[in-house]
């Protein structure tokens, strides 16, 4: 009767369930039933009379640390088999703890990394790829030749005279350079700025997300821009005329409320709201003093309604359209590195 033969079996798992273990397990249990030389034909998927042997038994794991923790549970299995006295493997786990000692290599666990690799370049031909090409899985690799030849063609002192772009025309390639390292500079959520180093892992993240993704959401800066002048100016708008209609009307607010409503209408760009019990004021009265409590007319209770309303359309879309400034032009810089790395790929 012939050796129970091996199929292709994929364990999908969170971390730490217990996946290595059961790939242990699974690949023991081939090893107990192959053959010690190979028969005649093809592999044992495609002729399945034929005995399968230890080189097609192939395990892939993420990482290179599981991989070489599977290896030595399978030794450790097969040496506690050989050692034991229980039915079982008896002088078949000896033999094979020996062969696979002396020939460490034939224990095919891998990364799937290096399998993809090892399946390309048996397919070398097929996939019209040079036979002594060689696979990058470090980004930085094809990334940094990239971004400095695109970071030459965009300087005011061209490398290329007249640069080839792939996405869009060199105006707006070179606007939207600019408004990526403005934005970096004062958008930014950390101190400092290098152009060197935060745009160049800012756009590093949007090509990795292109190569997922295919596509990355794309808006106009200058938009974006107005859009974001637009909430400023309703709040200061918004304060002002509150802080004048307290004025007109004779009213007495608190102190600390009136540096609330002067601060919100001299607030500069970028900057955020005050926050704090005075942003959330739910009424003029609760502003006012004591002495002037029910003396508001119905202009000013409107006027103070409609800064609560500037002041929640300010903190709900700032940060939205800040994030948005932050990446457009990115976006736009991201698609002409994305796509001289497919040119790239395909000469």
């Amino acid at each position: 009767m012939p050796p129970e033969h091996p199929s292709l079996l994929r364990l999908s798992a969170s971390a730490g369930s217990g996946k290595t273990f059961a790939l242990t397990r699974r690949f023991l249990a081939l090893l107990r039933g192959a053959a010690a030389t190979a028969g005649n034909g093809g592999c044992a998927l495609t002729c399945p009379d034929r005995a399968y042997t230890l080189q097609e038994i192939l395990a892939a794991t993420f990482t290179n640390k599981a991989a070489a923790e599977m290896e030595e549970r399978i030794v450790r299995a097969l040496k506690e088999e050989a050692l034991s006295d229980r039915e079982g493997w008896g002088a078949d786990a000896a033999r094979w703890l020996d062969r696979i000692l002396r020939h460490y290599g034939a224990l095919n666990i891998r990364t799937i990394d290096s399998l993809l690799y090892t399946l390309a370049r048996l397919s070398a031909l097929e996939l019209r790829l040079p036979p002594d090409f060689s696979l990058s899985f470090d980004p930085d690799e094809y990334f940094t030749p990239l971004y400095d030849a695109l970071m030459d063609d965009l300087g005011p002192e061209r490398r290329n005279p007249a640069p080839r772009f792939l996405s869009a025309d060199t105006e707006s390639l070179v606007r939207n350079l600019t408004d990526a390292c403005r934005a970096l500079a004062a958008l930014g959520e950390s101190g400092g700025f290098s152009s060197g180093t935060r745009l160049r892992a800012s756009l590093l993240d949007m090509v990795l997300r292109l190569m997922r993704e295919k596509s990355l959401p794309r808006a106009d800066s200058a938009v974006l821009r107005e859009d974001l002048h637009g909430l400023y100016a309703d709040l200061r708008n918004a304060a002002l005329a509150v802080l004048a209609r307290i004025e007109a009307e004779g009213l007495e607010a608190s102190g600390v409320y009136l540096g609330f409503l002067r601060t919100c209408a001299g607030l500069p760009l970028y900057a955020s709201a005050p926050d704090g019990a005075q942003a959330r004021k739910d009424s003029l009265e609760d502003c006012l003093n004591k002495a002037s409590r029910g003396k508001a007319g119905p202009e000013a209770h409107r006027d103070f309604a409609a800064f609560r309303e500037a002041l929640a359309a300010f903190n709900l879309g700032r940060p939205l359209l800040l994030s948005a400034l932050r990446l457009a032009p990115l976006a736009e810089l991201a698609h002409e590195l994305f796509a001289r790395l497919e040119e790239a790929g395909q000469n």
